[in-house]
């Protein structure tokens, strides 16, 4: 990763990838492929369309995170003191 001086903001700094991690990101979008064609071999054209169906609805739930704060849903924990 390369790491440069954001121009409109000098404290910040705009990460790139080389051209050596795009090779590295090719290949491990290549071994992910393969791995879910092997996983999925057994799998109906029917069960694999409902699965991209479910991952496309589960990717749109998420929205555009990039810009929004991620808040994660849970109890609000209370400090408490013992006596």
């Amino acid at each position: 990763i390369d790491r440069l001086p954001d121009p409109a903001d000098k404290r910040s700094r705009i990460l790139r990838l080389t051209p050596a991690g795009l090779d590295r990101l090719d290949d491990l979008s290549r071994r992910t492929t393969h791995l879910l064609a092997e996983r999925l071999s057994d799998w109906t054209d029917d069960e694999v369309g409902r699965l991209i169906g479910l991952m496309t609805r589960l990717r749109a739930s998420f929205g555009d995170c990039r810009s929004a704060p991620v808040r994660l849903p849970g109890p609000v924990l209370e400090e408490t003191t013992r006596t």
